[in-house]
């Protein structure tokens, strides 16, 4: 019985789970042990509106997190799963994160089925802020041939409510994009991201509101 019940909770954890990101790329950040958080990111341009991503997080144990998307519209199988395991820096060794994002339900949604595998390392400087950078694997037949790449991307908290970040991604996949942007805090538990920024694949200009909330 208790494997059952744990089973159950795994499970019903994995439904109630989006990765923690900067802009557009996967963060070094990991959702703390039994927190959940909810993001709702969209994508606007002139022509055409991305599939909001709404989104729960959950961290599962320590340094472990594990979510669910929900894309709509557009999205022909409207979820994706992803986790990450990561740890944080300590004394004068850096960050470091593995994980997978974007595993869809129908195979080759080319919303929803990314298939990313990344791993990241990153770096906090008193003066500049934190660097990172990583390495990217996806799903070529969603992404495009050029589907492997670099990350590198800056974030620094201008002060206890503003917070500000460039994110890269090397290639002309569907991945590959740079964006940049601002957070402003309104809580300890509620902040809202402003960015702009382009996917080479499609020439397409994007502006980004992203709304997160912890509970």
């Amino acid at each position: 019985m208790n494997k059952l019940i744990l089973l159950a909770s795994i499970l019903l954890t994995l439904v109630m789970a989006t990765p923690s990101n900067q802009v557009w790329n996967p963060a070094l950040d990991v959702q703390p042990f039994r927190t959940t958080h909810i993001g709702i990111d969209n994508y606007y341009n002139q022509e055409q509106d991305y599939a909001t991503d709404t989104g729960l997080t959950y961290g599962l144990i320590n340094g472990l997190e594990v979510g669910v998307d929900f894309f709509y519209p557009n999205a022909p199988g409207p979820l994706a799963f992803n986790a990450k395991y990561g740890w944080p820096e300590k004394d004068s060794l850096p960050a470091f994160a593995v994980g997978i994002s974007r595993v869809g339900l129908v195979a080759n949604d080319p919303i929803t089925d990314f298939r990313e595998f990344y791993a990241l390392m990153g770096k906090t400087f008193d003066q500049i802020g934190r660097l990172t950078i990583g390495y990217f694997n996806a799903n070529a037949t969603v992404v495009g041939s050029d589907n492997t790449g670099y990350i590198f991307t800056w974030d620094k908290d201008i002060s206890d409510k503003i917070s500000t970040y460039i994110d890269y991604a090397s290639g002309t996949s569907k991945i590959s994009s740079i964006f940049m942007g601002a957070s402003y805090s309104f809580s300890s538990k509620i902040s809202v991201l402003f960015g702009i920024g382009t996917f080479p694949a499609s020439g397409a200009t994007y502006v980004t509101t992203q709304l997160d909330i912890d509970i």
